[in-house]
């Protein structure tokens, strides 16, 4: 083989080398750490990674024989998913929080998803089913081929996730959810080919594998509990019964799913028309059903009407998501109505999971719409015909962005919201104040708008919806990255900033400037910028991805240019609304603080007041701080404070206030044994004149303590131990 440098060709992508990335940034970071085990699993990690970027590097030096080619195609076929399902984990590896390990098997998860969705979903998307099934070999060797590629990919990811978590310190989420992250890629790689090769297309496949096991699943539980109420009321089921149904039916949907994936390929026939391959009118084989409903309720002619029932036809995954939705949405209501053991309602109750569940369910909708806007007609081969319409382009376009906003927002917000609020009532939703409420609802309009533009931009620049969701997670990641880098940067100036003002305040004696707005117009002028900003960012999104949809294919260098004109638009928005920002949280920390300043120096008056009124001011207390006795309590409090500082008030009145405390006084031996508290073999308490334990010979000296009672009875003054010269001294009675 001659060695050359590697260039385009053996379906090799660059992408691939990322996969090295996150083993060497851990093995760097862990160089110096005294911890072997943790060690040797990065370097097998590392060693798993190289095994197969290793070969594909080299292979694509130079030419290779007929198989390797195919096993290459389908090896960069699976990239997107491969790349999700091994970086996320690799990367949060790195950051040693529980919450960091969840979120890592979540894009596992995901990525072994979009693994087994691509199997042949990418194949009726890129129109070259027809060239695989034309090709002079078995359909047993190609469909092994493509299943033995998608679990090897498979167990590489697994292994992967498995040594990210258990050898990093603090992360113990794999040792407890082990056997069902294991279960993760069996039911991936079993029923992954079939339903993407049902449904041809890759997010529906993907729905199709993570749902149909959860309603087989409630409907399986939904039989027991209506065969435990009708058919033995008076018995109770165990946990057992559904224990059982689970062990019997996951081995039986496996194989039964595996099998009908490899009879489906066998018996496929591919035609004429469309991305799915079939004949006629339908543009996608699941626009059928969602064309029989938009035909009764767009019945007039038109061109705007035509139009915008063109565009809801078009987004055929959030139809399906949505009919999903209901669906288990329907089903998790029946099982509350019949299920009877306490364990299984209280999980069914559980309004956190399920608010997460749809909240999963809606981001896959508002992408998905997203993504299909402009690269589903792409895929379909008829964004060239309608921009021939005689409707002019920017208002197509407008109509496409009109149309996908509003289904991602009806179908993907409003739906999944209305559905658990129908479910639950606001107590178990977690109610919240209205003022929090109305925060909460602004956050997440600026993020639906700004996802949902990330991902009609992503569409504009693609060739097939599968590229157009990959495209959209990758911006929205980057621009998430530029976000929070701005964000964390301003938000540790401002804190070194706020470090050193209140020194400076205190020399200012006044309040803020009079230029400064109000409490009300910084609140309002704080809810105003960022909209300002995301406005600008979907705007900007939204125009560019109007540029785009003008053409067939967009170069790689004009959505770089473009992305690196959008990042930096939004650096120097982000600068510019931080700079603004931070001077009106100084103008609103320094009224804070003043307005503090105000309440604590009101209420050192009344306290001093309190105190003068009480007669506890003597005219010694006004001497120490320079003050004439007939001073008001006004000028006293702030030559207080000008003396000693804030808190002198508050520990004055403390002083002046607490009851006197009993305090010992020094008595000599002489005196103690002249008035009998010293005697042969005990010593009498002076607090308590109980015997106590006799103490050690007192050296000449020594004095005893004395209370001040005691003191007094015997004329005793606490300044000499001596009686008193203005009072004589009783003599002891009775003692």
């Amino acid at each position: 083989m001659t060695i050359t440098f590697p260039s385009s060709r053996n379906s090799f992508h660059p992408a691939w080398l990322l996969l090295v990335v996150p083993p060497l940034v851990s093995l760097g970071l862990i160089w110096w750490n005294q911890n072997p085990p943790v060690y040797i699993g990065q370097v097998i990690r590392l060693s798993l990674v190289l095994l197969l970027v290793g070969p594909l590097l080299w292979m694509r030096s130079g030419p290779v024989g007929g198989r390797t080619q195919r096993l290459l195609k389908e090896v960069r076929a699976l990239l997107p998913g491969c790349l999700l399902a091994v970086l996320v984990p690799g990367g949060l590896a790195m950051v040693d929080e529980r919450e960091a390990a969840g979120f890592a098997v979540w894009g596992y998860g995901l990525g072994c998803l979009l693994m087994g969705a691509s199997t042949f979903g990418g194949e009726f998307e890129q129109r070259t089913m027809a060239t695989l099934l034309g090709q002079p070999l078995p359909r047993s060797v190609v469909f092994a081929e493509k299943i033995g590629t998608l679990g090897s990919l498979l167990a590489l990811a697994t292994a992967n996730l498995l040594l990210s978590l258990i050898l990093v310190p603090g992360q113990s989420y794999a040792s407890e959810a082990g056997g069902e992250m294991l279960l993760v890629p069996v039911f991936v790689l079993c029923s992954g080919p079939f339903f993407s090769l049902i449904s041809r297309s890759t997010l529906a496949a993907l729905i199709f594998t993570l749902t149909v096991p959860m309603i087989l699943c409630g409907i399986g539980a939904l039989g027991l509990e209506l065969v435990q109420r009708f058919g033995h009321p008076g018995e109770t089921f165990s946990e057992v019964w559904s224990e059982r149904l689970v062990w019997i039916g996951t081995p039986i949907y496996l194989v039964a799913t595996a099998m009908l994936g490899w009879r489906t390929f066998r018996n496929l026939e591919v035609r004429e028309g469309g991305a799915g391959g079939r004949g006629g009118t339908a543009l996608h084989p699941l626009s059928r059903p969602v064309d029989a409903v938009l035909r009764r309720l767009f019945p007039v002619p038109g061109g705007t009407v035509q139009l915008v029932r063109k565009e809801l036809r078009l987004h055929v995954v959030p139809w399906l998501m949505a009919g999903l939705m209901i669906g288990l949405w329907l089903l998790w209501l029946t099982l509350r109505h019949f299920a009877q053991d306490e364990d299984f309602r209280s999980t069914l109750n559980q309004a956190s999971a399920l608010t997460v569940f749809a909240g999963i369910l809606g981001t896959l909708v508002v992408v998905g719409a997203g993504a299909a806007c402009v690269a589903e007609e792409r895929e379909l081969g008829t964004l060239e015909w309608q921009l021939t319409q005689p409707v002019s382009v920017s208002r197509q376009w407008w109509i496409k962005v009109a149309v996908t906003m509003a289904l991602s927002l009806g179908l993907g917000i409003l739906l999944p919201v209305l559905l658990l609020w129908l479910g639950f009532d606001r107590g178990q939703l977690g109610g919240e104040s209205d003022e929090q409420a109305i925060r909460v609802g602004v956050i997440l309009a600026g993020l639906f708008f700004m996802a949902s533009a990330t991902s009609i931009y992503a569409s504009s620049i693609s060739r097939n919806t599968m590229k157009a969701t990959a495209a959209a997670v990758g911006l929205a990641a980057g621009f998430a990255t530029v976000i929070t880098t701005v964000a964390g940067s301003i938000t540790a100036n401002l804190d070194q900033t706020f470090s050193g003002l209140p020194e400076k305040w205190q020399a200012m004696n006044a309040g803020k400037p009079d230029w400064a707005p109000s409490q009300e117009l910084l609140a309002v002028l704080g809810m105003a910028f960022p909209a300002i900003l995301v406005l600008g960012f979907v705007a900007g999104l939204l125009w560019l991805g109007g540029q785009n949809c003008r053409r067939q294919v967009v170069p790689v260098r004009d959505v770089v240019r473009q992305f690196a004109g959008m990042t930096l638009g939004l650096l120097v928005c982000l600068g510019i609304f931080g700079a603004i920002a931070g001077q009106l949280m100084v103008l609103k920390q320094q009224e804070s603080w003043f307005e503090m300043q105000r309440m604590e120096r009101s209420n050192a008056v009344a306290t001093v007041r309190g105190l003068a009124s009480s007669g506890k001011l003597t005219p010694e207390i006004y001497g120490q701080f320079n003050v004439p006795t007939n001073a008001s309590p006004l000028a006293l409090t702030d030559a207080i404070l000008a003396t000693r500082g804030r808190d002198a008030v508050q520990d004055l009145a403390r002083q002046l206030t607490q009851p006197p405390q009993a305090t010992g006084y020094g008595l000599g031996p002489v005196m103690a044994r002249r008035y009998g508290l010293i005697s042969g073999k005990a010593t009498v308490s002076p607090g308590t004149n109980v015997p106590a334990p006799q103490p050690p010979a007192a050296a000449a000296g020594k004095f005893y303590s004395m209370d001040p009672a005691m003191a007094r009875r015997y004329g005793l003054t606490p300044a000499t131990n001596a009686p008193a010269t203005n009072s004589p001294a009783p003599a002891p009675s009775g003692k």
